[in-house]
């Protein structure tokens, strides 16, 4: 051989550029004239493909900026109509709460109408009760006091007839009188004696009854008592069967704790247990791999 190279270097790689693969042929010629023309063949339209990639990367730069332009539109308009709904939302509770406002000063106007006429008409029904009631009385005294002359008018007559009639039976009655006030203060005497009695009796009776209501009292009395008693002995039973609940209720709280603690002193001794045997597993099966023949 003369030390010249005969043949010429090739060198293909796969690249990614701008998200475009792109394959890439590399000819190392060492400058023989034989692989000239070969170059003049692969830097053909070289310039036009970097021209194309650049006006490519520029269009993804334009869609890019567009996209984000278009995604900041929708979301303005979305947060204008956002805007317009909440102000439309507040217009119509601000017109419904004026609504319910006239609403109720509407019933209430009413309900004050009504209870005007209500009263109008009740103050129209008294007067034309009392006029009535005036009329009437003034029609029974009227008629009281014709019938009080009448009255007047007969008893004079009454009075001029008893008057002699009197005059002739005063003596005689004078004389049945003072028999008759003879007997009656006998009689008197007699019903005063009765009286007596029956107000004795009256009154033990009614001592008796005071007594029995005394009894009766003390005997309410005592029951309440009782009852009173049963009532702190049951509230006694049922703190104390609160206290005992209490008192089971952290005998089960400590027994779950010391039950965790049992559990986790389990784990911990299993894993100390395992990584024994793992430290103890690993020499043998050393030992036993370099012992045993290759397969």
């Amino acid at each position: 051989m003369d030390g010249k190279v005969r043949s010429a270097v090739e060198l293909n790689k796969v690249m990614s550029i701008d998200a475009v693969k792109v394959k890439l042929q590399i000819w190392d010629t060492a400058g023989q004239e034989r692989f000239r023309s070969v170059t003049h063949a692969y830097y053909r339209d070289a310039n036009e493909t970097r021209d194309k990639r650049q006006e490519n990367g520029e269009r993804r730069r334009e869609n890019r900026e567009q996209r984000t332009e278009n995604r900041e539109q929708e979301t303005r308009d979305k947060r204008q109509e956002n805007g317009e709904r909440r102000t439309e939302t507040r217009d119509k509770r601000t017109e419904n709460g004026e609504q319910r406002t006239e609403n109720r000063e509407q019933r209430t106007e009413n309900k004050r109408q009504e209870t005007r006429k209500r009263r109008t008409e009740t103050r129209d029904k008294r007067t034309e009760n009392r006029e009535q009631r005036t009329e009437n009385r003034e029609q029974e005294t009227r008629d009281k006091r014709q019938e009080n002359g009448e009255r007047r008018t007969e008893t004079r007559d009454k009075r001029t007839e008893n008057r002699e009639q009197r005059t002739e039976n005063r003596e005689q009655e004078t004389r049945d009188k003072r028999q008759e006030t003879g007997d009656k203060r006998q009689e008197t005497g007699d019903r005063r004696q009765e009286t007596g009695d029956r107000r004795q009796e009256t009154g033990d009776k009614r001592q008796e009854t005071g007594d029995k209501r005394q009894e009766t009292g003390d005997r309410r009395q005592e029951t309440g008592d009782r009852r009173q008693e049963t009532r702190d002995r049951r509230q006694e039973t049922g703190d104390r069967r609160q206290e005992t609940r209490d008192k089971r209720q952290e005998t089960g709280d400590r027994r779950q704790e010391t039950g965790d603690k049992r559990q986790e002193t389990g784990d911990r001794r299993q894993e100390t247990i395992e990584r024994r045997t793992e430290k103890t597993s690993s020499p043998l099966m050393e030992d036993f791999c370099s012992s045993s023949p290759a397969l």
